[in-house]
């Protein structure tokens, strides 16, 4: 029984497939993270209010 699951073990490890979905699925999700920290810190009032004031 054992020695089955060690097989089986053995078999998922080197099984590439699933691995890289999982590593798609992280880089993705710290990619989108990233993305929205950083539109989190940009200041778009300032930026506006700079265009509009040297508009007018």
């Amino acid at each position: 029984m054992l020695k089955k699951f060690v097989n089986k073990w053995t078999q998922f490890k080197q099984d590439e497939n699933g691995a890289s979905a999982i590593e798609y699925a992280v880089m993705a999700a710290v990619l989108v993270g990233v993305i929205v920290l950083a539109l989190a810190f940009l200041d778009f009032d300032t930026a506006f209010t700079t265009i509009n004031t040297s508009m007018q």
